[in-house]
């Protein structure tokens, strides 16, 4: 390049406020200018341009030594975000995070080679660093999700075994306390969790429709026992309203309590209502029978 061309290059980048994007131009003007900001002459219309050159090459100096220095610093501020994420509990938000401090690192550009590869130790050792932390994370992780797994499926085991029990009330009960332990036990990872809980849930699920199916068969059946009762209850009014007290009139009544034995409970809302009824009738009838003998 002559030294008129390197002159006006000089002119040209020396006004320039974004350096980054011209560094290319820069660093070869300077590397060119510097052969020749140092020659000694005698000619003074070549001295004179060789002092304009230097102006030119002094300012891109200085500029691009106080970019680097802004770089530096920005580079420096960076590797200290990075090394503060070693502290961050939250795995996925400090990786994301160190993901992109790394990101902006390499797109910041180049200080000087020392100020660079001094950073970039310091960056690789904290990045290093976190990548053993990262992997201990997933290993406990990995842990606990085997032990979770082990768990869910011996509860999925024993929920298959009370959905088949017959005796509701119990295993009603222990059905509760197995999805206690359930929410207890954690994630099992996402390659088990779910069809686990598939499985246990569907033994769930059967045993509750067993249980209904028991329950609507029982109020049925205690339907029909409440009616029986209330019969009972009828006949013994009329013993009671005859109340001849004969042999067979005695026999009749005791005989209606061993009925009542014999048809079973009705319900809770209703077996102690007509028993209170059905025993008052009968007791009446005994403090009458003693009155009359």
């Amino acid at each position: 390049m002559e030294i008129a061309e390197l002159l006006e290059k000089g002119k040209e980048l020396s006004q320039l406020e974004d350096l980054k994007s011209h560094a290319k131009e820069i660093s070869i003007f300077l590397k060119d200018a510097s052969k020749i900001v140092n020659r000694d002459t005698d000619i003074l219309s070549e001295k004179e341009t060789i002092e304009e050159l230097e102006k030119y090459y002094r300012i891109l100096v200085s500029k691009e030594k106080a970019v680097n220095e802004s770089l530096y610093e920005n580079k420096k501020d960076l590797v200290k975000k990075a090394k503060s994420l070693l502290n961050e509990s939250n795995i996925k938000k400090a990786t994301d995070a160190m993901n992109a401090i790394f990101n902006e690192f390499k797109e910041m550009g180049r200080c000087t080679k020392e100020q660079d590869d001094e950073l970039w130790s310091e960056m690789k050792t904290i990045r290093d660093d976190f990548a053993k932390k990262r992997q201990a994370y997933f290993d406990d992780v990995k842990k606990a999700n085997e032990k979770a797994r082990l768990i869910k499926e011996d509860l999925v085991n024993k929920a298959k075994d009370l959905s088949l029990s017959a005796n509701f009330k119990e295993a009603g009960n222990q059905m509760n306390a197995l999805m206690d332990s359930w929410k207890e036990a954690g994630f099992a990872g996402k390659e088990n969790d779910d069809t686990l809980w598939n499985e246990f849930n569907t033994a769930r699920q059967e045993f509750y429709r067993r249980r209904k199916e028991y329950l609507d068969s029982m109020q049925d059946t205690f339907a029909s026992r409440a009616r029986q009762k209330e019969e009972l209850i009828k006949k013994a009014r009329i013993i009671l309203a005859n109340s001849e007290f004969t042999n067979e009139e005695i026999n009749s009544i005791k005989s209606l309590r061993e009925e009542w034995k014999n048809i079973g409970f009705a319900g809770k809302e209703v077996d102690d209502q007509l028993y209170n009824h059905f025993n008052d009738i009968i007791n009446k009838y005994f403090q009458c029978m003693k009155s009359y003998r």
